[in-house]
């Protein structure tokens, strides 16, 4: 499981164990790196040693960072990367 995937249809896709627990892994777009305010990799501790519980979190953060992005690459009103991360963040709780 150490290693990162990028498939969409994988189900473990960037979850990375580390530990005995999960992080949420992922490359930030080169085109929105600067946009994007977080550097060009994200890295964020799932704090859970369960593979169930790690991929209902990773969902919640790969929807984020999908619409963070599609925000930033439609070039939404200019209110700083962490208000926008925060204004995905609470879109993609409320689309489950």
């Amino acid at each position: 499981m150490g290693r990162l995937r990028k498939d969409d249809t994988d189900p473990d896709r960037y979850l990375f164990l580390r530990g005995g627990n999960y992080y949420y892994k992922r490359r930030v777009p080169a085109e929105l790196v600067d946009l994007d305010g977080r550097g060009d990799q994200i890295r964020l501790s799932l704090k859970t040693t369960d593979l169930g519980t790690a991929r209902i979190r990773r969902d919640f953060y790969e929807n984020a960072d999908n619409q963070l992005w599609a925000n930033l690459t439609l070039d939404e009103e200019d209110i700083g990367p962490g208000k926008r991360f925060e204004a995905a963040s609470k879109r993609a709780r409320t689309d489950r």
